[in-house]
């Protein structure tokens, strides 16, 4: 800023402040103005910001506020909210697409005020499950038992009488219990915060109708199960009140029980490992699951399904059931006669049976299929076909599922059931009104027929089979192929409801179509099998002996193994003894009163070999000695909880266990779960409170599902477990490091005490003073310092819960305290604090202070010494530490920092990094396994600050793909072309000469570019950013043994395509340095192309519409996605793949080329002689063929099953079946997709294609050297092998399909089954490159073991055929006629139909008249030069119905104009950019397109991608600087990663767009809104300036001073102060980017100002802005 003045007019030699400069008359309407008007919708008193503003409405001639509200005259021209009509804060949310529901980064609620929680359960109906729930629940909760069957409820109760329930669970524990009540009154309802649906389904309907009245806001209502519609009948029969209930369906009951007595005593015989459930709506997802595992426990996992209609197109019984029943008893198999037995029902199914099914299954697809057509986005993923649903609910159970009827007929669980029938003397008829007909018809198949009755779709076999079953069971539904019979009321289908429209069924469901594509939330995908129950044996460890402890082994014991371990003295002992062999009687906060004997209590720490979960309820000085004790004992995957961790818990942990660390699981909870004390010691305890929610953390980060799913499941449904990103975030978060020390020191430091005794004690918080709250805020400063050290080393990582001391009780006490002004007024008037003092010693009755009391003994050691050591380590001065320390080091007797380092002998007792032998922060970040790449929030880079980015790639190769390749990237970026290809690298530059090489695009566009360099030497390998392998596969190894000893680190190396095994193959050529590296690779090469005159012309002919990409390592994705998309543009959409093993064994080349070949000319099927024409390859496919193809498929999928096997929650999605493959590839354009060999005979892309052969004397010999061996089998066919091989899967066909190629191809790589041949070298098979385990498999392919379950970027995962290439015609509209408006129109011009549109004036005829029939020349940074051509420069808005996106490069006053003049022209789905939004360009936008709005994509940034100026206003412009990063957020958040791959393909590799949460965050971070308006107020207003003219401009930013400061400094507070009470109103959501003032310096300046301590010395000491003065 040095050197930037005022902004001024000059009169007679003199200065005027120029007071309509900008900075007031854009900057105080568009920013300041909504700052203030937000303010008053919140209630927010804002006395700077209302004393700038009326100062500046006098300024500028505008009549904004008046009494201090936002009601002026001129209130329309302004973004306040109140300018759009907007009179509260929900309607401001409304317009903002803000969802007021709690969101996925919840606060901490009431963390360290604990309190009642009750919670109660109706559980619905009188059979076994409705008695294991009423019984497991009512241990803890209040549960009310009602039945409306007969007189069910009153024969439960006589039978229960006064006794209790007795549950004995699958690991042999017994609960008993008693309901609150049992009853047949519905109106019990109102009284539930749960509904359990434990009914037949059919009498579902009965239930919802009766609870109608009474059922109260927020109830969870659960159907175990749902089948078909179950949220549909919810909401048909509660009418409005649906809508907000939150509903779930399960796709299957939990557990396996029975009653053993009636009414009285039940078993669980075995609990499903994981079950399906989808919530509706889904925003509700987080709350229903907390709950439903608190009340069920750590098993079964319950696993997230995006939607109920894909749990009801799921339902698998609605298919089986009817259709078996239809096939065995139909008139066409049946003669009605009686039957001497009963036929088997899934063993003798016949061909015919199984046709029956596959068409009904198919038919069900195809309603998937139109839906998801419908409401683009949707995620049916679990509405899978009735095949694949038996291959995943009984994976490893068929003994052969490479069909639907193997399936069913190998199935050792369907061994020996017959069809329902009745007895007839001896002789037997089927049952026709058995539930497979009676309830499966109406409650299943109806919803199937129903939903493709709305969607159109055609569905014959469904309607025979309806037709049939509705006169078996005497019903009439179908009428002429419609549901419009009489009974259609009494099913599931949509029509029984009212519903005649997909829009009206995606309301009742409660899903928004404008957000379906939101991000699931981050339940793990994977499941074990759904449908078979087990034994889960479970046991916790809880560790200690006090209040804490005892509570917790009382409450997991109930339901677990539980073993209680203490390592004081002989406490374990006498905690045994005083038990005996009575049971531990836990008191809850509710009143209920459970009993649970620990299975051992013990010190011998080899117990901890048994224990799934460990818990330390013990002091955290204790931490080190229980982690030591155990390690040598506990087992891989073990879940370690400290509760509470306190500071660098998780360090001590992976210190003390060492290598065995990373095979752990550390959970750290901010504080303890209850307020609780025992009563009677080891004998009854009692919780006196349950916290509402709590702060955890979870290492590694990708485990938290896990851990989540065990603690809330033990914990039960309070507290809610919530995530905190990190362990470092909660250690410095930790507030005893600082409160207790503190405020210690404030009151007994010899500045303030005299050493005397003192007559009474004093107040410990409530005697907080000035002094106190000094050293107090020293404190939490300096950690803050530490933090932004840290997000400034580490730019990705999230410390978000790192709060300021002041934040912290304003988060956890917020609302409690009559004063939150001041962190003084937060701690003197919290009501929890009445009374409490400080600790003290009595002394001949005076009190003198104890100074080995925990507050220092305990939490400086554990505390306050790891903050001070983390310091040291990023060189943080912390001076009140400093002070602190020493002397609470000399009153607890310790000697822990000499010389202001911690560096003393009693170091080792404390929690400092030091005492663990740290020295550094990367040595710091590996003991935290704190990832150092940049991840997923990076924070803006040099957002005000442009410079040079150069980015130069290397292409590979010289055929069409790398000639199209090397003209794209040449038109922006540095591109060396090589090829390594005997003379072809000369040959290319002999060719192009002096010219430029042309590439047309495939819509027209054309591009002339020049290599900087063509050339055959690898060395070029140390310049690249970026390396394109754009070669044969079998040349890739070539290219990665040349490059390595050049190649740098940080280098993205992209292989298109990858084939199998190129992360492998380059990992081995690369050696130590492919660590250092990123592997992308593709599924294909992503356009289809053909040089027209090679070395000069190419032309695409078409461009995928997505192709998948795998990334090595997965966490540089982003980083690789962003360079990729700005390489290619907006097409294809690079689809995130999980891992390159996935992306590797989905090889269909490696399956289909050698198995077509062998099945056609192996000797079985030819004779060696000449053939008369050259048989057809796809089309020509026989049974024998479609039989070799998918046992080598089966064989695959057999690998990919015993991998997940070996690596669980591997994400394999994408190495599907053959079969799926082309699917997934060729979706809509085959005539027949349901049989892998329909599909290869009906796609038209293959008809006319033939076997490769060679030609002599006019007859055909068959080329086996052909690619589809020589390639496809070393590069494809091996690596499937090896891996199997690795794994020990036997893979038959691969062996026989294998020799008989190599024989072939003249190569030897399987020696007796084994691939030991002397050219296993030249293959793709791990063990071609000394490859011997899966653990040395994983780390070749970068992936850890222990971390595999991480989250994937958020990309989206449905995608278009990834095989067809298409035109993509891409229209942008770039409105404007500045500097920024013409880059932009240079720039996206160069690939896309451009419209360059301005409404200023004549502007648009004068740009058109300027530039003529030239291009436009764009000058880039990198000093390339880019010639374009907009399609149309005009003024005409209606050209805005051609734009799939548009860009306002306008200043912001003129937003609005545009906005009105595109809306009644803009087609849906369009993506509109505002470069910048400044505040509230979001709510704008909402107001004037009014209802379309929610049809389109709004994207805002914070400000413009470039500095640059037109050289030659229309003709010419130059880009001076590109920003590295920029913050852009989008409404509907859901759209960002669409809008991200069209910005950052139109904007090219810089900046890279860096998601921001929300608009509203980037509107409150506007800086303009607070910094103009304030130094313009500063400086200019009554009590700063006479009036009189000034000699020389003053200067603007180094101008400031401290009164300037002062209004700046109010103006960001009361943004603050808006942020704060959204963050009170909206627990959920997340403003991070909402920062002060000085934050923003730190984030955008950061590393350039000379002094950034204050906001002052920010803006005087920023180099760029020298010598700006005011206007």
């Amino acid at each position: 800023y040095r050197g930037l003045t005022h902004p001024c007019r000059e009169v007679n030699g003199m200065f005027m402040p120029d007071l309509k400069y900008r900075y007031l008359t854009e900057d105080v309407p568009t920013g300041l103005c909504f700052n203030k008007g937000l303010g008053e919708l919140l209630g927010v008193p804002m006395p700077m910001t209302d004393k700038v503003l009326l100062w500046a409405q006098e300024c500028i001639g505008l009549k904004i506020m008046e009494n201090g509200k936002m009601c002026g005259a001129d209130i329309g021209k302004t973004r306040a909210p109140q300018a759009l009509g907007i009179t509260s804060f929900a309607e401001f949310c409304e317009a903002a697409c803000i969802d007021t529901s709690v969101g996925s980064v919840p606060k901490p609620m009431q963390c360290d005020e604990e309190g009642k929680n009750p919670f109660t359960v109706v559980v619905c109906g009188g059979g076994s499950t409705a008695q294991v729930a009423t019984a497991m629940f009512s241990a803890a909760y209040d549960v009310i038992a009602v039945s409306l069957f007969e007189d069910e409820a009153a024969r439960w109760k006589s039978a229960l009488g006064d006794g209790n329930f007795e549950l004995t669970l699958q690991n042999g524990k017994v609960i008993t219990s008693c309901p609150d009540e049992i009853t047949s009154n519905p109106r019990v309802a109102a009284k539930a915060d749960c509904i359990i649906m434990a009914t037949p389904v059919a009498q579902q309907g009965e239930y919802f109708a009766a609870f109608a009245p009474y059922i109260k806001q927020d109830t969870i209502v659960v159907c175990m199960p749902s089948r078909s519609g179950g949220d549909l009948l919810m909401a048909s029969k509660l009418g409005a009140k649906a809508s907000k209930v939150c509903y779930v369906g399960f796709e299957a009951v939990p557990w396996a029980a029975r009653c053993t007595e009636w009414g009285k005593r039940a078993t669980i015989l075995g609990v499903k490992g994981a079950t399906l459930a989808a919530v509706s709506p889904a925003d509700s997802s987080r709350k229903a699951f907390s709950a439903l595992h608190g009340l069920m426990g750590v098993f079964p996992n319950i696993t997230y399904s995006p939607n109920n209609i894909g749990l009801s197109l799921r339902n698998a019984g609605a298919v089986i059931n009817p259709g078996m029943m239809y096939a065995k008893f139909c008139s066409e198999k049946w003669n009605g006669k009686q039957m001497v037995s009963k036929p088997l029902f899934y063993q003798g199914v016949d061909d015919f049976t199984c046709k029956i099914l596959a068409e009904l299954s198919n038919e069900v697809q195809a309603v998937k299929k139109k839906l998801g057509e419908s409401v683009p986005g949707m995620d049916l993923q679990h509405a899978c076909s009735l095949h694949q649903w038996y291959q995943e609910s009984y994976a490893g159970q068929m003994a052969d599922p490479s069909s639907l009827k193997s399936c069913l007929t190998t199935n050792p669980a369907f061994r020996g059931l017959t069809y329902p029938c009745t007895e007839q003397n001896c002789m037997y008829m089927p049952d026709l009104k058995h539930h497979f007909l009676t309830e499966d018809v109406p409650a299943g198949m109806c919803f199937n027929k129903g939903l493709g009755e709305l969607l159109g779709v055609p569905m014959p076999m469904t309607d025979k089979v309806l037709d049939w079953a509705q006169k078996c069971i005497g019903m009439k539904f179908l009428v002429k192929g419609k549901l419009s019979g009489p009974d259609v009321a009494k099913t599931r289908a949509p029509q029984a409801f009212g519903i005649k429209s997909v829009h009206a069924l995606l309301s009742a469901s409660k899903i928004n179509k404008s957000t379906v594509a939101a991000e699931a939330i981050s339940y793990p995908p994977a499941r074990p099998p759904l449908v078979a129950e087990e034994k889960h044996n479970f046991t916790v460890l809880v560790c200690g002996g006090g209040n804490a402890a005892q509570v917790a082994t009382g409450l997991f014991g109930l339901r677990y193994n539980t073993i209680a371990v203490s390592l004081f003295a002989d406490e374990a002992a006498r905690w045994k003894a005083a038990l005996g062999d009575d049971d531990f009687e836990l008191t809850l906060d509710t009143g209920k009163v459970v009993r649970s004997k620990p299975d051992d209590t013990t010190n011998d720490p080899s117990v901890a070999a048994r224990a799934d979960a460990i818990v330390l309820a013990v002091p955290s000085f204790a931490h080190g000695q229980y982690f030591e004790a155990f390690a040598p004992y506990m087992k891989p995957g073990c879940l370690v909880v400290c509760m509470p961790a306190r500071s660098g818990g998780d360090i001590l942990f992976s210190a003390k266990l060492g290598a065995k660390a990373k095979d752990m699981i550390f959970m750290g909870f901010e504080t303890l779960p209850w307020a609780c004390r025992f009563t009677e010691w080891g004998k009854k305890a009692t919780i006196l409170g349950t916290k509402g929610s709590i702060l955890a953390a979870v290492t590694p980060p990708s485990k938290f599902p896990q851990a989540f799913a065990i603690m809330q499941g033990s914990l039960g449904v309070f507290p809610h477990v919530t995530e905190s990103p990190n362990n470092l975030g909660i250690s410095l978060r930790n507030p005893g490091a600082q409160i207790h020390p503190g405020v210690m020191y404030g009151r007994w430091c010899p500045e303030k005490w005299s050493g005397q005794p003192l007559k009474t004690k004093p107040l410990f918080y409530q005697g907080v003073e000035d002094f106190s709250e000094s050293v107090l805020l020293g404190l939490t400063n300096e950690v803050q310092a530490i933090k932004n050290k840290i997000e400034e080393l580490l730019p990705g990582i999230d410390l978000r819960d790192a709060c300021t001391l002041h934040q912290w009780y304003l988060d956890c006490y917020g609302g409690q305290m009559t004063d939150d002004s001041t962190l003084k007024a937060c701690m003197n008037t919290n009501p929890g604090y009445r009374g409490l003092t400080h600790p003290c010693r009595e002394v001949n009755g005076m009190f003198m202070p104890d100074l080995k009391y925990r507050y220092l003994t305990e939490d400086v050691p554990t505390g306050l010494c790891f903050n001070k050591g983390l310091g040291e380590l990023l060189g943080v001065p912390m001076p009140m530490t400093d002070k602190v320390l020493l002397w609470a080091q000399e009153c607890i007797g310790l000697k822990i920092m000499e010389n202001g380092k911690m560096c003393g002998a009693d170091i080792g007792k404390t929690r400092a990094p030091q005492a663990l032998g740290i020295t550094s922060f990367a040595e710091f970040c590996e003991a935290a396994c704190i990832d150092t790449s940049v991840g997923s929030v990076p924070k803006p880079m040099q957002c005000d600050e442009e410079g040079k980015n150069p980015f130069t790639v290397v292409v590979c190769g010289g055929g069409s793909t790398a000639q199209v390749a090397t003209a794209m990237f040449s038109a922006a970026y540095d591109v060396i072309a090589v090829s390594l290809f005997e003379d072809e690298a000369a040959r290319w530059k002999s060719a192009l000469g002096d010219g430029n090489f042309e590439l047309t695009l495939q819509n027209g566009k054309v591009i002339t570019s020049c290599p900087d360099e063509i050339t055959s030497n690898p060395r070029v390998a140390a310049k690249a950013d970026c390396i394109i392998m754009a070669t044969p596969v079998a040349q890739q190894g070539e290219y990665f043994a040349a490059f390595a000893p050049y190649i740098k680190q940080d280098t993205i190396v992209v292989c298109m395509p990858s084939r199998s095994g190129g992360d492998l193959l380059m990992a081995s050529k690369l050696g130590a340095k492919a660590s250092k590296v990123c592997y992308v690779g593709f599924e294909a090469v992503p356009w289809a192309a053909r040089c027209t005159e090679w070395g000069k012309r190419a032309t695409i002919l078409g461009v995928k519409g997505a192709t998948l990409a795998a990334v090595s390592p997965a966490d540089s994705s982003r980083k690789a996605f962003s360079a990729l998309h700005g390489l290619m543009g907006v097409f294809p959409n690079i689809t995130y793949s999980p891992n390159n093993i996935g992306l590797s064994l989905r090889n269909a080349g490696a399956v289909i080329n050698p198995g077509m070949m062998y099945a056609k000319f192996c000797s079985e099927k030819w004779n060696g002689k000449q053939m008369v024409s050259k048989p057809l390859f796809y089309q020509g496919v026989d049974d024998f063929t479609c039989k070799i193809l998918a046992e080598l498929s089966n064989e695959v999928q057999a690998v990919k099953k015993k991998l997940g096997e070996s690596v669980p929650g591997m994400d394999l999605q994408h190495a599907c079946s053959l079969h799926q493959w082309y699917q997934e590839s060729y979706a809509g354009q085959m005539a027949d997709p349901s049989s892998l060999k329909s599909c290869l005979t009906t796609n038209p892309a293959f008809r006319g294609l033939t076997y490769p052969c060679t030609e002599q004397n006019c007859m055909y010999m068959p080329d086996l050297k052909h690619h589809f061996l020589t390639e496809d089998v070393p590069a494809g066919m091996c690596f499937n092998k090896g891996l199997g091989e690795l794994l020990g899967v036997p893979m038959p066909m691969t062996d026989k399909v294998l020799d008989w190629a190599q024989k072939c191809i003249g190569m030897k790589f399987l020696v007796k089954g084994k691939l030991s041949g002397p050219d296993v070298a030249k293959t793709r098979a791990p063990q071609a490159f000394g490859i011997k385990s899966v653990h040395a498999l994983l780390s070749a392919s970068k992936i850890n073991k222990s971390t595999v379950a991480a989250e994937a970027i958020s990309y989206p995962p449905a995608r278009p055929p990834l095989v067809a290439e298409e035109k993509h015609n891409f229209t942008v509209l770039v409105c404007g006629g500045g500097n920024a408006a013409q880059v932009a129109t240079g720039l996206f011009g160069l690939r896309y139909n451009t419209i360059a549109v301005s409404l200023f004036a004549d502007e648009a005829a004068r740009w058109k008249a300027a530039l003529g029939d030239d291009d436009f020349e764009l000058t880039l940074d990198t000093g390339k030069v880019v010639r374009s051509k907009p399609d149309d420069t005009t003024n005409d808005p209606s050209v805005a119905a051609r734009a799939d996106a548009i860009v306002l490069a306008v200043p912001s006053f003129a937003h609005g104009q545009y906005f009105e003049a595109f809306a009644p022209y803009m087609k849906p789905g369009c993506l509109v950019v505002c470069m910048p939004a400044r505040s509230g360009g979001d709510i704008l936008f909402s107001a004037k397109l009014g209802a379309k709005a929610k049809d389109m994509i709004f994207m805002g940034f914070e400000t413009l991608p470039w500095a640059c100026r037109f050289t030659e206003w229309g003709k010419k412009a130059t880009i001076l600087g590109t920003k590295g990063s920029i913050l852009a957020a989008v409404t509907p958040p859901s759209k960002f990663p669409q809008a991200f791959a069209i910005m950052q393909g139109s904007l090219g590799v810089f900046p890279h767009v860096t998601e921001s949460p929300n608009n509203l965050g980037i509107s409150l971070r506007n800086p303009g809104a607070q910094i103009h308006p304030g130094v313009m107020y500063g400086r200019w207003c009554p009590e700063k300036w006479s009036g009189q003219p000034l000699k020389t401009k003053p200067l603007f930013y180094q101008g400031v001073e401290d009164f300037s400061e002062s209004v700046l400094l109010g103006l960001t507070n009361e943004v603050q102060a808006i942020k704060n009470k959204i963050e009170e109103l909206l627990p959920g959501i997340d403003l991070r980017d909402a920062c002060t003032l000085h934050q923003w310096y730190l984030d955008c300046y950061g590393g350039q100002m000379t002094d950034d301590s204050t906001l002052k010395a920010c803006m005087n000491t920023n180099p760029g802005y020298r010598g700006l003065t005011h206007p």
